[in-house]
């Protein structure tokens, strides 16, 4: 089936049933584009309100200015979170060697009443300190120190400091 209108052209040698299926299928592609570019100014429209609500009252300049200073902020913030995270890990190696574990025992070493002696433990994060008994006696009073490394004295220990210095230790 040859087309006048085709010959005239000089395309007669092509089927008229082709072309009508090609000019379908473009106007099929025509009509999808037009949909698409619908959708898409639709979507265009939203950004364009968001943006107008975002920047209402304001000049583009005085709001880069603005989100500049918040990242300025940010960074100081920043410098002083790790600053101080700095100072809290120094503060915690320097407690680390300060007493931390105290206990007492009070006893009364010669049966004259009172408990006026003691056994005291002061340790360390590391169960490392010292152990200060004062025994008190009728005339007098003696105090002695033992010296704890790491839970362990180098020197027996009495009664009363073996139970200050456990004392400390589940502190």
């Amino acid at each position: 089936m040859t087309s006048n209108i085709l010959q005239s052209i000089g395309l007669g040698s092509i089927d008229g049933i082709i072309v009508l299926i090609s000019l379908l299928v473009l106007l099929i592609t025509i009509i999808v584009l037009f949909i698409i570019i619908f959708k898409q100014s639709k979507k265009i429209k939203a950004v364009t309100k968001r943006m107008d609500r975002f920047f209402e009252g304001k000049e583009a300049a005085s709001l880069e200015e603005e989100i500049y200073s918040i990242f300025q902020e940010n960074e100081l913030i920043r410098k002083t979170t790790n600053k101080n995270q700095k100072d809290i890990n120094d503060m915690k190696i320097q407690l680390s060697g300060c007493f931390q574990k105290v206990s007492i025992v009070r006893y009364d070493s010669f049966k004259l009443g009172g408990n006026l002696s003691f056994a005291l433990a002061l340790l360390d994060d590391n169960n490392n300190g010292v152990i200060l008994n004062s025994v008190r006696s009728a005339e007098s009073c003696y105090q002695y120190s033992k010296v704890i490394k790491n839970g362990q004295c180098d020197t027996d220990l009495g009664k009363e400091e073996e139970q200050a210095l456990k004392n400390a230790m589940n502190y």
